[in-house]
């Protein structure tokens, strides 16, 4: 998928930096690209992933909505929403949030560490992933956040 020219020395630095690829999971995914197994797995997964994303959207809607002054995007694709709180709020990993939320046994991630180097960072948002927890957990888990954010209003 990458111009031929830089082919050779994209794999010579790749090999350099992971000391190659293992045989047999390459192995397995070129049979499984020529059973034609990749669009079906890929589908299913992009399913999987929108009922995720709806059982955290509704989540969010439920238990964060009603505290007001909370606001959260709907993702159009990827495994995150992204949640803003207001600007009082420290979502940092040193601010009494994100340790009230590891005491009910939610993580996220600080929103101050999805911004590039020497870009303004606020420490008012934060990212949630969608894509590891089963859609119990992620309700559960929203339903335990929502608790430590209304502590921190």
């Amino acid at each position: 998928i990458m111009p031929r020219p830089l082919a050779a020395a994209v794999l010579s630095l790749k090999g350099n930096v992971d000391f190659g690829s293992p045989h047999f999971n390459q192995c397995l995914l070129g049979r499984a690209l020529e059973l034609g197994l990749l669009e079906p797995q890929a589908e299913r997964l992009r399913e999987l992933y929108a009922r995720k994303a709806a059982s955290m959207l509704a989540a969010l809607d439920e238990h964060v909505a009603p505290l007001g002054a909370c606001r959260y995007q709907r993702p159009e694709g990827g495994l995150y929403v992204w949640l803003s709180l207001p600007e009082h709020v420290d979502t940092s990993a040193r601010g009494r949030l994100f340790v009230r939320a590891r005491e009910l046994g939610v993580l996220y991630v600080p929103g101050e560490y999805c911004y590039p180097a020497g870009a303004e960072r606020p420490s008012s948002s934060m990212r949630l992933s969608f894509g590891v927890q089963s859609e119990a957990r992620i309700a559960e888990g929203i339903a335990q956040l929502s608790c430590a954010i209304r502590e921190a209003l």
